[in-house]
């Protein structure tokens, strides 16, 4: 018994490294990663805790304001230079297109994917998703950095000045009465939710970051690191209740909580200056603060809690930890299409099949599917099948402010997270007993469920449908043998 466990936990230990080093080859970028302009045109990217993960881009002018496209598929970058180049989101994350833009500083989405690019001495720009010019609005001086309101045609932007001011887009633009005078350097700006003005915003201001009201008066001051930061870049986090800002001369970056302006990250030192920030993820108020737009077609998340007195439904495999494969602390963020037909993560090389469950492209919550052995391989019917995925949409409380994501329970099993109701699992199209379903013990927000495959059930490639409180949760196929 003991040589067994002794095995079973060098398996267990082989299986995390595996995984770790597969998704540290594949670069994978997640929600809540955070993007660095840097002096010398390239940016880092680091996770949303601060751990420096790689450096992308093109050596160049000077690297900038950045946002990531509606279906944050590709990384849009300025440089003080005269284009925006697009990154792939897929390692190796290479160079997709160089979109003409002079003096180019910072880029905003609209939720239909045209966007819209502050230009140093120049005016705003509008360009179409494919990156054609539709509009240059003329009729206004300097540009510096751009939000667009909730409305899909107010512009916020600021020209390094004591105004944030606003812009008609429609047509060839109508200039409209500033939003605040009260600064004394404004530069990185974003529209607090809803995002139409009315609970003001975040700027970047010099020596400090003001939230201003909807008037536009200084409500609220932050000034981490002390004097000589020059505030440039401003961001919220996914989180919604965080900003990311950093300094232009210091190139220290932090993440601070809006209400408390307490620091919770930083300051992460880059050692050279930061002319701009973006996260994968960034709630926008042109982008709908994270809703996708209608016309989408992508499924929403589900949405549940999690708590140690959740029913003990857990008996085939005995505490998960034992017998799980802890495999991914960075998984991919949900990126639409939805799943393809045929998908599968349990056949075939093990390594090529991890690689191929984490590429975002796959649009799947449960991406990995592993057999009662923990390994990649088929699983017989009337055996267990153990399912993980990025827990999004799991809440430790009942008020939805601790999110799941970024929570890791004890790698010893106790207490045991558990949904607080079980999902609904159909493997072939034949219900299937739900075992266990929670969070992996020891694993960063990572959703677990075990499941028993009904006798009954087909062979060969199987999909596996999943309800959680009445919403589909996308699954990998699995091979039923």
């Amino acid at each position: 018994m003991a040589k067994a466990k002794v095995l079973s936990l060098i398996l267990l230990a082989t299986i995390v490294c595996f995984f770790q080093a597969s998704v540290l080859r594949a670069s994978t970028w997640v929600i809540g990663d955070v993007f660095a302009g840097l002096s010398g045109g390239l940016y880092n990217v680091y996770s949303n805790s601060g751990v420096f993960k790689e450096t992308i881009g093109l050596a160049g002018s000077y690297g900038t304001g950045c946002a990531f496209n509606p279906a944050k598929t590709q990384l849009y970058t300025t440089n003080f230079s005269n284009n925006v180049r697009v990154f792939d989101l897929v390692h190796p994350h290479g160079l997709l297109q160089t979109i003409p833009s002079s003096g180019v500083e910072s880029v905003v989405f609209a939720s239909n994917g045209e966007f819209y690019t502050g230009n140093t001495t120049n005016p705003i720009r509008k360009f179409s998703s494919a990156g054609t010019l539709l509009q240059t609005y003329s009729n206004i001086g300097r540009s510096d950095f751009v939000d667009l309101a909730a409305d899909q045609q107010t512009l916020f932007y600021t020209e390094e000045g004591t105004n944030v001011r606003r812009l008609n887009a429609s047509g060839v633009g109508t200039q409209l009465t500033s939003f605040s005078t009260a600064g004394s350097n404004f530069f990185a700006l974003r529209l607090l939710p809803p995002g139409d003005g009315s609970t003001g915003l975040m700027v970047a201001n010099n020596g400090n970051v003001l939230r201003l009201n909807s008037s536009g008066a200084i409500v609220q001051t932050y000034a981490p690191g002390g004097a000589g930061q020059l505030f440039f870049a401003l961001n919220l986090d996914p989180n919604g209740t965080s900003f990311w800002t950093a300094g232009l001369s210091s190139g220290n970056i932090y993440r601070l909580n809006i209400a408390t302006g307490a620091i919770e990250v930083g300051p992460i030192i880059t050692g050279t200056s930061v002319g701009g920030l973006c996260l994968l993820g960034e709630p926008t108020a042109g982008g709908g603060f994270g809703a996708a737009p209608p016309s989408s077609g992508c499924p929403a998340h589900a949405h549940g809690h999690v708590s140690t007195g959740a029913p003990g439904h857990f008996a085939a495999l005995g505490n998960p930890h034992e017998h799980h494969a802890q495999h991914g602390t960075h998984l991919p963020p949900n990126s639409c299409p939805p799943h393809q037909p045929g998908h599968n993560a349990l056949t075939g090389d093990p390594q090529e099949e991890v690689l191929d469950a984490a590429a975002p492209s796959a649009g799947l919550d449960f991406i990995v599917a592993l057999n009662q052995d923990g390994v990649l391989q088929p699983a017989a019917r009337g055996s267990v099948v153990q399912l993980f995925g990025p827990a999004r949409g799991l809440f430790l409380d009942n008020q939805d402010q601790q999110s799941a994501l970024g929570f890791t329970p004890p790698a010893s099993g106790s207490p045991l997270y558990s949904t607080t109701s079980l999902p609904e699992v159909r493997i072939g199209g034949r219900l299937a007993k739900v075992l266990f379903s929670g969070l992996a013990p020891g694993v960063a927000g990572l959703w677990q469920i075990n499941v028993l495959i009904p006798e009954d059930a087909g062979t060969g490639k199987t999909p596996v449908a999943i309800t959680y409180e009445g919403q589909a949760v996308r699954s990998v196929d699995i091979e039923v043998r």
